[in-house]
């Protein structure tokens, strides 16, 4: 895959017990997608325009991902990607359910054709609910989502949205579809070409797939560290010295 030969493993049995929720429930989503992205829980987000930090919370449904299903999709349309995110820490080892299913594309144009030939497939839409920011670059170089009040102009563009292979920002959003949320995150600790470098290849019944390695996992659940993601970080480090990578 991609012209490299990864490290390769496999998932356990339960881990499988949780690639395939189907389940849809009500569940306290943060208004922040930095988080929303791997985990459905509150958590603490940078406010907009100042200095301070605030807690917005906002009661959301979110459909688990089937991440089996997915992942058939985006193999058998020839998608390259990496596995991110929570999902890429379920496939590890780690004990949780992903809130969605995070990919980090190749970013050429043929490839988002793909990308967006998957997406048409699996019904991917915008949850009307969702909030209204963008990434900013903080002092310290690291990335926060800051969210801002729509205009009209947003909430139309929103509803009328179409993903375009010529532009691979805007595939960047977190996405519910018929199998589940998938987040796609063009860069997260690097791109699909840092990433893929040293990510491993993981059997996920029939397919596979690449999982981005866990020194990349920790390397964005660390800084700024979340409560929620201590006992990810405590797993994964205690997987990492299991095996090299």
């Amino acid at each position: 895959m991609g012209g490299r030969t990864p490290t390769r493993g496999t998932y356990s049995t339960a881990r499988a017990a949780r690639l395939g929720s189907s389940h849809c429930g009500g569940v306290l989503q943060c208004s922040s997608r930095a988080d929303a992205r791997s985990d459905p829980s509150p958590t603490i987000v940078l406010a907009s325009g100042c200095g301070s930090i605030r807690r917005i919370c906002v009661a959301l449904k979110r459909k688990p991902p089937d991440v089996r299903a997915l992942i058939r999709v985006l193999n058998n349309e020839g998608v390259r990607y990496v596995v991110t995110g929570s999902a890429a820490a379920m496939l590890h080892g780690v004990a949780l359910e992903p809130g969605d299913l995070d990919i980090t594309p190749a970013r050429d144009e043929d490839n988002l054709w793909r990308l967006a030939r998957v997406l048409e497939l699996i019904e991917a839409h915008h949850d009307p609910d969702a909030p209204f920011g963008q990434w900013e670059r903080a002092d310290d170089g690291e990335q926060r989502w800051v969210q801002r009040e729509p205009t009209a102009e947003d909430m139309a563009a929103r509803a009328a949205w179409r993903p375009d292979p010529a532009d691979v920002a805007s595939f960047d959003y977190l996405l519910q579809s018929k199998y589940g949320a998938i987040d796609i995150v063009p860069e997260v600790s690097g791109t699909y070409q840092e990433l893929m470098l040293r990510a491993v290849e993981i059997k996920v019944d029939s397919e596979s797939v690449l999982v981005e390695a866990i020194h990349d996992l920790l390397s964005t659940i660390t800084v700024p560290r979340r409560e929620k993601d201590r006992d990810r970080v405590r797993q994964l480090r205690a997987i990492q010295r299991t095996r090299p990578e």
